[in-house]
């Protein structure tokens, strides 16, 4: 039994003794008779005892949500770690199907034209550094793969410390389908190559690919609200450094601009 719950019964025990008396000492003095002195000094003791159990209560309360609030801070940021490892990985998408456009907030990056970019311009069977084995495609899924896992890790040991709105966010971002599908792209491709079958990564329209970043874009901003609001030492930031001219990708390095397209391309195809 917790030190909270034994002051609380302590209490509810001494009001229900001490009620009573004080009620027979003001009210009904001649019935206490010899025993008034007695009376007197048990009430002064009950609500003394009352009073200390008060203060002691309001002085757990406030240890155990400052407790409380120390490991929620701990709990987002981790959660703003998460996030700004997938705004990163959306960076690095965005700048190299890039035609020259360069996002500068949360908005652009999950905005409609870093959608048309990775839905449209993203070549996913090239290398994703120069000379690389590692194509768009395996590095994609692999890093999305961590992200959901993450996501889930974060939901499982944080859920009695975080707010109903992040966890809601998190379980709506681990679900996105964009999310998903981007996690599992890897998998389904190889199982495709094996049976022949030729279509996009992503059979996702582009009309259907803009709520799903948007979707993504709340999820961001809630945990940047909440983070900031609790003074999180880590908080969600946007991923400047990756469109730095000296950090790969380079601008447009996997970026496609032919028709319709390579059967792995992600989203819908362009018209032929």
């Amino acid at each position: 039994m917790s030190a909270n719950k034994i002051l609380v019964i302590f209490g509810s025990v001494a009001c229900a003794v001490t009620i009573p008396l004080i009620v027979l000492y003001f009210w009904f003095p001649s019935m206490l008779g010899n025993f008034t002195g007695l009376v007197e000094n048990i009430i002064v003791g009950m609500l003394g005892g009352v009073l200390i159990t008060v203060v002691l209560t309001i002085i757990l309360n406030r240890i155990q949500q400052k407790a409380t609030e120390k490991v929620a801070r701990v709990a987002l940021s981790e959660t703003s770690v998460v996030i700004n490892h997938l705004m990163a990985i959306f960076g690095e998408m965005v700048k190299a199907s890039s035609d020259g456009f360069i996002p500068s907030t949360a908005d652009e990056l999950l905005g409609d034209t870093a959608t048309k970019l990775i839905s449209l311009h993203l070549h996913v069977e090239k290398p994703f550094y120069a000379n690389s084995d590692i194509v768009w495609l395996d590095y994609i899924a692999s890093e999305f793969e961590k992200i959901k896992k993450n996501l889930f890790s974060l939901l499982s040991r944080y859920a009695a410390f975080l707010s109903e709105d992040v966890l809601a966010e998190l379980a709506a971002l681990g679900d996105n389908q964009l999310v998903r599908s981007l996690a599992q792209s890897g998998g389904e491709h190889q199982m495709d190559v094996i049976q022949h079958i030729s279509r996009p990564v992503l059979n996702i329209p582009l009309d259907q690919l803009r709520p799903l970043m948007a979707e993504i874009l709340v999820s961001v901003k809630t945990v940047e609200r909440e983070a900031l609001k609790l003074n999180a030492r880590k908080v969600v930031q946007f991923p400047q450094f990756t469109f730095r001219d000296d950090v790969a990708p380079k601008i447009g390095s996997a970026r496609y601009e032919g028709s319709p397209g390579p059967p792995t391309f992600l989203g819908k195809l362009p018209d032929a």
